[in-house]
């Protein structure tokens, strides 16, 4: 994603040795309502299938990054999904968690709300009158 399709969030998922979880996970992250994401999933030294499942699942979807590095533990596998986020919020999920597709919703400017017409009274009026 270049820096004219800025994403709206990006979801950081360390992965490790969690092969028959992550197509669940990853799916529920593409079935967002908000559509401008970034999932940048950190392949953190499986010995599973981890990884190769991973990699089909960015090939059916640009909007998916995977990272491969060695074992160095959660917090380095988030810190590193960090290093490349491109979204203007960052979330994490693990990668046997699934989530509602609502959660990564991202609040809409003022000026994008529901428009009210409000009455007005010309000044110095009475609301009995």
């Amino acid at each position: 994603m270049g820096e004219a399709s800025c994403p709206k969030a990006t979801i950081v998922v360390p992965v490790y040795n969690s092969a028959r979880s992550i197509q669940r996970c990853v799916d529920s992250l593409l079935a967002q309502s908000e559509r401008s994401i970034q999932v940048v999933c950190v392949n953190d030294g499986s010995t599973d299938d981890s990884l190769n499942v991973l990699r089909q699942i960015a090939q059916a979807d640009d909007r998916v990054l995977v990272i491969d590095q060695e074992n160095a533990g959660v917090s380095c596998a988030r810190n590193a999904g960090i290093d490349v986020a491109e979204g203007e919020t960052v979330f994490f999920v693990d990668a046997d968690d699934y989530i509602d597709a609502q959660t990564v919703e991202v609040p809409r400017p003022p000026s994008l709300a529901a428009s009210v017409n409000l009455p007005t009274l010309p000044p110095n009026a009475s609301s009995n009158s």
